[in-house]
């Protein structure tokens, strides 16, 4: 089986987050880029894979997003790690 037919074979409802290995941080910098502040705590695991799943496709290229909320997250980031 070519790659391109193992790419268009994966069913429609993949979670990024069972593929990929993401840490706490990587989620929160995600939730940052798009609500800009940290994850809440009262979120559960499954309310972070699936935050995470669906900031993944709704920043995928948005690379210029990044740019712009790179400082102000790792500060916050190193704010809430203290």
């Amino acid at each position: 089986m070519l790659l391109q037919e193992r790419f268009y074979a994966l069913p429609t409802n993949v979670s990024y987050s069972k593929y990929l290995t993401i840490d706490w941080k990587e989620a929160n910098r995600m939730f940052f880029y798009v609500k800009g502040h940290l994850i809440p705590d009262e979120y559960t695991l499954e309310d972070v894979q699936s935050m995470y799943d669906s900031y993944f496709k709704r920043l995928w290229g948005n690379n210029e997003r990044a740019e712009y909320c790179c400082d102000e997250f790792e500060a916050l980031w190193e704010k809430r790690t203290q």
